[in-house]
């Protein structure tokens, strides 16, 4: 039986551009390449976990923009779980990541939609999953309030 993982995490869309060194401040470079990759904390965590053989389920925000279709479909391809995946009014989150010719990066990130995800958003996925065998497990519950303890989550969002 596959290990089964609840994702509670980031969704952003990866703006990287690789330079021949990270930029100083003022300073205008010129980019070597450009590209797009479905990122965040939490979406690379779920991503992980499911090509190890989880079964897994996120639980995020993504905005109306077009990274959250991408942001979601990207993990509906990794086959993951994305009835928790809220969409919300406004832009996804994102990261701005330089990298250079030594592997270092410099890396802003806007939050956007990850900043809605609230104690409703896990309450409102807690209902849907006890109406869905495969996440009501005894077992699934017992786990659960161990990592929520361990990993600081508001007494609020984990299962009674």
């Amino acid at each position: 039986m596959p290990a089964k993982v609840v994702v509670v995490g980031s969704l952003n869309m990866d703006l990287v551009t690789r330079a021949s060194r990270l930029p100083r401040a003022g300073e205008t470079l010129i980019g070597q390449t450009f590209s797009t990759v479905p990122g965040g904390k939490g979406a690379n965590q779920a991503v992980a976990s499911a090509r190890l053989g989880a079964e897994v389920a996120m639980i995020g925000c993504v905005g109306t923009d077009a990274y959250g279709t991408e942001l979601r479909d990207a993990l509906l391809v990794e086959g993951i779980d994305c009835q928790a995946v809220s969409r919300v009014d406004g832009s996804s989150g994102v990261a701005l990541i330089v990298v250079d010719d030594n592997s270092q990066n410099a890396i802003v990130i806007v939050a956007g939609s990850n900043g809605e995800l609230t104690p409703a958003s896990l309450q409102a996925y807690d209902a849907e999953c006890c109406r869905q065998p495969r996440w009501s497990s005894a077992s699934w519950r017992c786990r659960w309030r161990p990592w929520a303890s361990r990993s600081g989550v508001a007494e609020s969002w984990v299962r009674p």
